[in-house]
């Protein structure tokens, strides 16, 4: 028999199951940060009991770590938008974007989110606040005093629940960087909450505070490092009274066998973690560029021209405008103002499965029939159309199916509205500045 090359005596796997352990962790690490851009994601506030832990603002923490005085950010901000149309490119199944004859990418008209410059710069104008102005003066003028009619005529604007229209103001919301509690373990990254659940926390806070000795050191019990208090949100969808949709409370679960309230200390390597994401701060104070104002004005152009306001016409608009973008900075090379996700970065759609988001679709009812021809991405859009709605029946899973056999819900059916709405527009050579666009405009009028 010929001798084997293999000395097995000499074998010894000196990898231990922590090294292992180690290395699946880089992994993930590596991969998360990837698939997000170094940006956490978003976490879901589910049907049911969610519990979050927060965490306190990275200057907090910063401040820990230095002998300097650091300026404090409170652990929560504040984010508006307002949604504008806006020219994306059409992208197929693959998630390819689709080209026309000559090789130039096929353009579509789709509701993008904006940042609100007033919540969102140190400037205290907004373009598309101004918008909203000039509007509403023009129907004033026409119609005086009456009321109900300017209402009706606003509809487009600030919409109504009732009869299905979004309008393009959105609702305001605040971000805080948190972990979900599920099954035991910590999900990281940022939950966006409405009004109702920040003023329960706010109050929650307040009562936590009054509880305290007096002259003793005022804590936030959501934030505190050393002995955090989880919050619990139950969503219920189906609720009788819109107040009952989201009932926040502080966790008041505690150890069986010492009766001692739960706490969840925040560890030194979570510390660690969490400061190599950007602060929110970052993120949503100061954020606002002159990017974003392009996109605010080309979108409101596109709204304006589809609802016949005209309001483009109207010079006090115009000469606004023209000095307003010179009020925020010019985007540096990391940004591009908000992209078409959201906030620059995407969210928690972007990084579910075809399987994912219809679990998601069907727990909230987003009332939308899924079917084979429905890609993902449209799939994603959507539920983010449903989202903002806020409004929707049963889910009907057709995926076998080529085509839905019944009729679809209403939300469904005003997608297949805004689908139509959608139209192929030819690629310019290149996009005009904000200023070309005013100059344009007014060039136009003079004619």
């Amino acid at each position: 028999m010929e001798k084997s090359k293999f000395n097995r005596a000499k074998f010894k796997d000196t990898i231990s199951s922590e090294d292992l352990k180690a290395a699946d962790k880089a992994v993930e690490d590596v991969v998360r940060r990837g698939q997000q851009g170094h940006y956490a994601g978003f976490l879901d506030i589910e049907a049911g009991i969610n519990k979050f832990l927060l965490y306190p603002s990275h200057e907090a923490i910063q401040q820990m770590m230095s002998d300097e005085h650091v300026d404090n950010e409170p652990f929560v901000v504040s984010k508006q938008i307002f949604w504008l149309p806006r020219e994306v490119e059409e992208k197929d199944d693959n998630n390819n974007v689709k080209k026309d004859r000559t090789g130039k990418p096929i353009l579509k008209i789709k509701n993008r989110p904006v940042f609100d410059a007033r919540i969102h710069s140190d400037s205290k104008k907004d373009i598309v606040d101004w918008y909203i102005q000039c509007l509403k003066a023009q129907f004033v003028e026409q119609y005086g005093d009456d009321d109900d009619v300017i209402k009706e005529k606003m509809l487009p604007i600030y919409g109504s629940y009732q009869r299905k229209v979004m309008g393009i103001v959105g609702k305001p919301s605040w971000i805080v960087y948190a972990q979900k509690m599920v099954s035991g373990q910590k999900i990281f990254g940022r939950l966006e909450i409405g009004k109702a659940v920040k003023m329960r926390i706010n109050e929650l806070i307040a009562i936590e505070e009054s509880n305290q000795a007096i002259g003793s050191e005022s804590n936030n019990p959501f934030t505190d490092i050393d002995d955090r208090r989880a919050i619990t949100i139950k969503y219920n969808k189906d609720a009788d009274d819109a107040r009952l949709y989201y009932i926040t409370e502080i966790d008041t679960s505690y150890d069986p066998e010492t009766k001692v309230l739960n706490t969840y200390p925040l560890t030194d390597e979570e510390l660690e973690e969490f400061l190599e994401y950007p602060s929110l701060s970052s993120l949503y104070k100061n954020h606002y560029t002159q990017q974003d104002f392009d996109n605010a004005l080309e979108g409101l152009k596109l709204f304006d021209d589809e609802h016949e306001f005209d309001v483009f016409s109207n010079a006090d608009f115009l000469d606004e405008a023209e000095q307003m973008r010179d009020l925020y900075p010019e985007p540096d090379e990391e940004s591009e103002g908000m992209n078409e996700e959201g906030e620059g970065e995407g969210d928690k759609f972007d990084v579910m499965d075809r399987t994912e988001l219809k679990q998601y679709a069907r727990i909230n009812k987003a009332g939308i029939a899924i079917h084979s021809k429905i890609t993902d991405d449209e799939l994603r859009d959507m539920l983010r159309d449903f989202e903002k709605d806020g409004d929707g029946d049963e889910v009907k899973d057709n995926e076998n199916e080529e085509e839905p056999t019944e009729t679809e819900p209403e939300a469904v059916q005003q997608q297949e509205v805004d689908d139509k709405k959608e139209s192929v527009v030819e690629t310019k050579e290149r996009k005009l500045s904000a200023k070309e666009r005013i100059a344009q405009i007014r060039n136009k009028g003079k004619k």
